[in-house]
């Protein structure tokens, strides 16, 4: 009994999809095979014979546009019930080699020019599926708004709408950029942006900040069996809102409103980590919205301090390796609390395919470290332990340092996090103490330093531009400045 014949994507019933030509017919004869492409070949050339859609598109053949709906309709159909199942779905970069290894190929064969978009070249003028598409993003566009300068009856209205006065207005962009408001119900007067107006309740109402501290609390005491909370017992008359005892390990949980310059001196986050350490003490320090959107990195970083991980395994069982920019962004990205940042290499530890500790390299920022590198980000993916990972990779930064006549390796430690305690063990030495780090923040979030600069050709200083925007400084801890010098 011959196998039904499903079609060329699908191929015989009985055979696996791909796997087309699987009976043994004439056709699986090598001889004959050959004979054949022979044969269309010189027909191609002789103009005699072609594929009956030649030259035709979805756009231009409604026999192509029944049959290219009929089959997105089938296709989707057993993707979403689960017949059918890519074969790299759940894995990524960081976790698959065979994806990380598709994934540099395309961008060199992109790079090289062996692969080519597309659309590359085309315009809507002579592409018809490109002139589709912009119409339909021009109406979606349109529907929606996007773009358009918000007059300031508008900004008025749906702020009321969210339980707010508008005290002054002059916002200068179309997220209202400077809004002075008051909040109805408390009365409380702040400078927010709309944006920051929905996307949360006023800064002193919001209860963000107390029910952080208590998930903070709740999970370290999942963890360990004594926690003591708002003690003023370590740095009296300072007050620790989270404190292990047998640890000596305190934690810290920074509200971005009341923390912020409006409240607080730029050293207050400083001083009272120096504090704890003049008694032995250490305190890590949380802010609100790194709580929120970074949650699997503070909870795997508060574990290790406690010593609690789920998986440890020895840097010399792992597979060192350079990582392209795409696999060092997105390891970084989900595993070092400030993400991802600028780098000319970077090398990670594999596990097999998952990528578990990485560090990478940069020129300094700073012209006092010229003919230095900096090491721009060092990380372990969350609920690892990793030991011996930093020296592993610093010895091949070194050697790419050495390489490139380098006098040595720089980097910082933000205090507010750590003290460095594993750069020390691989031969690092502290050097310098800066002045405490800054962000700006709309209370909802927080910005790099340098998203907001004074402006001379306008006369615009640096709180010019912060008022116009909304946003104040929020001060952390300072940094430590960390080399090791290469001899030979």
């Amino acid at each position: 009994m011959s196998a039904p014949w499903k079609g060329w994507k699908d191929g015989f019933s009985t055979y696996l999809r791909g796997h087309n030509a699987r009976v043994s017919t004439c056709f699986s004869d090598p001889s004959v095979i050959e004979s054949m492409k022979a044969s269309r070949a010189l027909s191609r050339e002789a103009g005699s014979w072609r594929v009956w859609n030649s030259g035709l598109t979805k756009e231009t053949s409604e026999s192509l546009r029944t049959a290219s709906d009929k089959k997105s309709k089938t296709l989707a159909t057993k993707y979403s019930s689960g017949e059918i199942v890519p074969w790299q779905r759940g894995h990524t970069k960081l976790t698959s080699e065979s994806v990380a290894r598709q994934a540099i190929t395309k961008i060199r064969k992109f790079s090289s020019g062996e692969l080519r978009q597309w659309n590359a070249g085309l315009t809507k003028e002579t592409s018809r599926s490109l002139a589709a598409a912009a119409r339909k993003v021009s109406e979606s566009y349109r529907a929606r708004e996007a773009g358009r300068r918000l007059s300031v009856e508008e900004v008025a209205q749906r702020v009321e709408g969210l339980g707010f006065r508008i005290d002054a207005d002059g916002y200068s962009s179309r997220k209202g950029w400077g809004l002075t408001v008051t909040h109805l119900e408390c009365g409380t007067q702040q400078v927010r942006s709309l944006y920051s107006l929905e996307s949360g309740a006023c800064v002193k109402c919001d209860n963000m900040t107390s029910t952080g501290q208590k998930e903070i609390e709740e999970f370290v005491r999942s963890l360990v069996p004594e926690v003591e909370t708002s003690t003023r017992r370590v740095i009296s008359p300072q007050e620790i809102d989270v404190w292990v005892p047998s640890k000596n390990f305190g934690i810290e949980f920074n509200g971005l409103y009341w923390h912020s310059e409006k409240f607080l001196e730029k050293d207050y986050h400083d001083k009272k980590s120096r504090a704890a350490r003049s008694v032995g003490a250490e305190i890590f320090h949380v802010f609100e919205d790194e709580w929120r959107e970074k949650r699997h990195i503070i909870e795997s970083m508060i574990a290790s301090r406690l010593g609690h991980i789920q998986k440890s395994l020895g840097a010399r069982s792992c597979r060192l390796a350079i990582l392209s920019r795409d696999i060092r962004q997105e390891f970084f990205n989900q595993s070092h609390i400030d993400g991802d940042t600028q780098a000319s290499i970077a090398w990670g530890l594999y596990d097999g395919e998952v990528l578990v500790s990485a560090l990478s390299l940069r020129e300094p920022f700073h012209g006092k470290w010229k003919g230095w590198f900096e090491v721009a980000r060092f990380a372990t993916l969350p609920g690892r332990s990793i030991p011996g990972a930093l020296g592993r990779l610093t010895a091949a930064a070194r050697d790419h340092a050495r390489s490139a006549g380098k006098s040595g390796l720089m980097t910082y430690v933000d205090t507010r996090l750590g003290l460095g305690k594993s750069y020390a063990t691989v031969g690092y030495q502290e050097i310098e103490t800066t002045a405490p780090r800054f962000w700006w923040t709309d209370f909802r979030r927080r910005f790099n330093r340098f998203s907001v600069r004074a402006n001379k050709a306008d006369g615009l200083t640096e709180r010019d531009n912060a008022a116009a925007r909304g946003v104040v400084k929020i001060w952390g801890c300072s940094n430590k400045i960390l080399t090791l010098e290469l001899r030979d």
